[in-house]
């Protein structure tokens, strides 16, 4: 964060930087004190017992607390607090709140014919906003570029190779370019 002492306290770590200097993506953590009712955002390394479980938000009127599993390495907890950041932006009514962690949980790992509502919408939707966010469409070049690895990839924008895995599928990768098409 800035050291603008007009900005709220806001408990972050070197690892879990939202802003890379080297690829220029944003500070989602200014963005969303900026643009949302939340004025604190803190953001926790939790020894959970659960290993399926990465992150939570808890969001409350003013404030948000965001939880990452400690067991994960710096690419997913990265990754991860950007996700829960991103709920607070897209996420404008009860009704995109998870309220059933265990259907989250079952709709994920596709072990039950749950059917997709407002609050699992938003699960992609914020999954699919962190990437872009950490990894902006202007390097899209390097996803097509099959010399570069995905470990390659990773390590450059510090992200999980999994994501960068899904960003270069085909069907990510249409409909990527149809969502920027029309912005130069």
């Amino acid at each position: 964060l800035q050291n603008d002492p007009s900005f709220p306290p806001v408990s972050e770590t070197e690892e879990l930087r939202i802003l890379d200097k080297e690829t220029g993506t944003p500070n989602l953590l200014d963005l969303v004190i900026k643009k949302s009712p939340i004025k604190e955002i803190n953001i926790y390394s939790v020894d959970w017992r659960q290993h399926a479980l990465f992150g939570r938000l808890l969001r409350y009127e003013k404030n948000a607390v965001i939880d990452i599993n400690k067991d994960q390495n710096n690419c997913w907890r990265r990754y991860i607090a950007t996700k829960e950041l991103s709920h607070l932006i897209i996420d404008r009514s009860r009704e995109h709140f998870t309220g059933n962690a265990e259907k989250l949980v079952e709709y994920l790992l596709g072990t039950s014919d749950v059917q997709l509502d407002a609050s699992l919408d938003s699960e992609h939707l914020a999954a699919r906003f962190a990437a872009e966010i950490l990894m902006p469409y202007k390097y899209n070049y390097m996803l097509e570029d099959k010399s570069l690895s995905t470990y390659d990839i990773a390590e450059m924008f510090k992200m999980p190779r999994k994501i960068i895995d899904v960003m270069r599928s085909e069907k990510y990768q249409e409909q990527r370019k149809e969502a920027y098409k029309d912005i130069p």
